[in-house]
């Protein structure tokens, strides 16, 4: 069923082409961002570190003084707000952090953009792209998150796409703008289906 107009333009507002003659859509890049895992983590993580400050500060300085209850909630309901405000102020920091640091692939370039205030690209050349290892361990595999390492045999060194999100999935992105590149795979277990005909 071909598309209508409005969709065609909707389309290509995000960066996607239609093409008409074969009813296909073709992405331009896609966007390769650190595993969530690692972002769940690191939420879990300030939590953890939060309710441990407040353990600390409880133990601390209003058990041992003996002090009246009024006092005592007195003493921490600023404390509370204070920990509130740093916990969103850290949380929103870690979040902005994992939407602003991804992987661009494009036909042509592979490109790494980093940074919330102070940005920081890196661009290579699809060309210049040789060797693609992909590193997975067990956990990573049983959680969809592994490393790509690139190498770069313009600049002699290896380019590395660090704890990404479904790696198998953009290697076989890669390979297929890379069909001349030899693989090197490091991983527990990989599904191998074959096909009876």
């Amino acid at each position: 069923m071909p598309f209508m107009e409005e969709e065609v333009r909707q389309l290509e507002s995000r960066k996607l082409i239609y093409n008409k003659s074969s009813d296909e859509i073709i992405v331009s890049h896609v966007t390769v961002r650190l595993s969530i895992s690692f972002l769940l983590l690191k939420l879990v993580v300030l939590d953890i570190l939060t309710t441990i400050c407040f353990i600390l500060y409880y133990s601390i300085f209003l058990i041992p003084s003996k002090v009246s209850e009024n006092f005592a909630f007195a003493q921490l309901i600023p404390f509370i707000i204070l920990l509130m405000l740093i916990k969103i102020s850290l949380t929103i920091f870690v979040i902005m952090q994992w939407l602003f640091e991804y992987y661009e692939i494009t036909p042509k370039m592979v490109i790494y953009k980093k940074g919330i205030i102070i940005k920081k690209t890196e661009k290579y050349k699809v060309e210049h792209l040789g060797l693609v290892k992909i590193e997975q361990s067990f956990l990573g595999k049983l959680l969809n998150y592994g490393t790509i390492n690139l190498h770069n045999w313009m600049q002699g060194k290896d380019q590395t796409m660090f704890l990404i999100h479904n790696p198998m999935k953009y290697m076989h992105i890669l390979e297929t703008l890379l069909p001349t590149t030899d693989q090197e795979r490091k991983i527990i277990r990989e599904h191998i289906i074959d096909y009876e005909e």
